[in-house]
C-alpha cells in the first residue's frame, strides 16, 4: 500500500524503520504510525525518512531501546585491505557511540571552524605557522592524516596540541526524569539514534553530570546561565547549554552537529547591544551564521520559539519559519514537564 503514494526506497524506509510488530507494538500500531508518517515526510529522502520512522518506533517501544542498540553494537566491524594499484582501503561499521567518538574526532579535524590540525606547541616557529595556514589538503586528505597521526603517537599524543579544546569524548544528553526513574532512553549529541539508560549511567559514572533545569513557560523557555553585557563571548557551560537545548545547527533543514556550530546573538551584540544570554543566542553553522549577518537574514524568539525571518519580508511575519530544535533528549524533557516545575537535563559530559 505504501508503494502506490510514496517511492520504493521510501517506502523500505519507512518499513524497515518501524521494523516488525511485537508483543509491545503490535501490527495495527505500526499501520496507524506509517499513515501518521506519510502526512509528514513529503520531500524528505529515503535515509530522513528512516531516521524517522526509527525515532518513532523508540517512542512505541522506550523498553525496547536497549534491544535495538545492542543489535547495533553486534553489527560492528573493521577491515583492511590493499587495492590494486597499491594503496590502501578501510571498511569501518561503527556503532553509534563508537561513531560519536570517531565523528567528534573528524569534526574536529574538519570543521571549517580549523583549517587543519595542528602537531606543534605554542612555541611553534612562526614561519611553520604561516606554512600551515597555506595548507592546501583537502578535508579529507587533513582528516586521512590526522588519523594516521593520532596511530603513531597512541596514547602518547598530547590530544590539546593535536586537535584543541580538551581530550576526545562525547556528551550524552537525557531528560531528568528517565535518569531519575531509570527508564526511556538519553541521546549522544550530534547523534540522531537514542541510547539505553544503562549506557546513560555508564557515561555519566566516568564522566560525571551537569543538570540544565528547562521548562516550556514561554516568559522563560527553560534558558539558564545568563551573562548580560558582561562579555561578548558566550562561556564553555553556555556552550553545553545551548548544544544540549539545540542539537546542532537551528536553521531549517540543516544538520550539522553542535562542534560544527558557533554561537550566535539573535540581537547582536554591536549592532542591537544584545546580552550574551542563553536565551537570546543560537547555534548555526558557519555557513548559516555567514548567511545571517550578511544577508539580512533575522532571528525573533517567540517564548521558547525561535523564528527564522527572511530579509525580503522582515516585518511581514508571514513568511517566517520556524527554527525547530535538533535536539531529541530537550524534546523528552519538554514533553511532561510543567510550567510551574519543568524538568531537568542531564549532561554526561567529559
Amino acid at each position: 500500500m505504501l508503494e502506490g503514494r510514496v517511492s520504493v526506497a521510501v517506502a523500505d524506509a519507512i518499513t524497515t524503520g518501524l521494523g516488525a510488530p511485537s508483543s509491545a507494538v503490535p501490527g495495527a500500531v505500526l499501520d496507524d504510525a506509517a499513515a501518521r508518517l506519510l502526512a509528514r515526510i513529503d520531500g524528505l529522502d529515503a535515509d530522513r525518512v528512516a531516521r524517522e520512522a526509527r525515532a518513532v518506533r523508540d517512542e512505541l517501544d522506550l523498553e525496547g531501546i536497549a534491544v535495538r542498540e545492542e543489535a547495533r553494537r553486534e553489527q560492528r566491524s573493521f577491515r583492511i585491505g590493499r587495492r590494486g594499484d597499491g594503496m590502501g582501503f578501510a571498511h569501518w561499521v561503527l556503532d553509534p557511540e563508537t561513531f560519536a567518538v570517531v565523528s567528534e574526532v573528524y569534526d574536529r579535524v574538519t570543521s571549517p571552524k580549523r583549517t587543519m590540525p595542528s602537531f606543534e606547541n605554542d612555541d611553534a616557529d612562526p614561519i611553520d605557522s604561516a606554512e600551515r595556514a597555506d595548507d592546501e589538503r583537502s578535508p579529507e586528505q587533513r582528516a586521512s592524516d590526522a588519523f594516521a597521526e593520532l596511530l603513531r603517537q597512541g596514547v602518547a599524543a598530547d590530544t590539546s596540541e593535536l586537535l584543541g579544546d580538551g581530550p576526545i569524548g562525547v556528551r550524552v544528553i537525557v531528560a531528568g526524569r528517565s535518569l531519575d526513574g531509570r527508564i526511556g532512553r538519553g541521546f549522544i549529541e550530534g547523534q540522531t539514534e537514542p541510547v539505553s539508560i544503562a549506557t546513560v549511567e555508564r557515561h555519566a559514572c566516568s564522566a560525571g553530570t551537569v543538570r540544565l533545569t528547562v521548562d516550556d513557560h514561554p516568559a522563560n523557555a527553560g534558558q539558564p546561565l545568563n551573562l548580560g553585557r558582561e562579555r561578548r563571548l558566550f562561556s564553555r557551560a553556555q556552550r553545553l547549554a545551548l548544544a544540549a537545548r539545540d542539537g546542532g545547527c537551528r536553521w531549517p533543514g540543516c544538520e550539522r552537529p553542535p562542534s560544527w556550530c558557533e554561537a550566535h546573538h539573535i540581537e547582536h551584540w554591536q549592532r542591537d547591544q544584545g546580552r550574551t544570554d542563553v536565551a537570546d543566542g543560537l547555534l548555526l553553522c558557519r555557513h548559516h551564521h555567514l548567511l545571517a549577518h550578511n544577508n539580512g537574514w533575522e532571528i525573533e524568539r517567540d517564548g521558547p520559539r525561535y523564528l527564522l525571518v527572511p530579509p525580503e519580508r522582515q516585518g511581514g511575519g508571514a513568511a517566517t519559519r520556524e527554527m525547530p530544535t535538533k535536539s531529541r533528549a530537550l524534546l523528552d524533557a519538554l514533553s511532561v514537564a510543567s510550567p510551574e516545575r519543568g524538568d531537568a537535563l542531564s549532561v554526561a559530559s567529559p
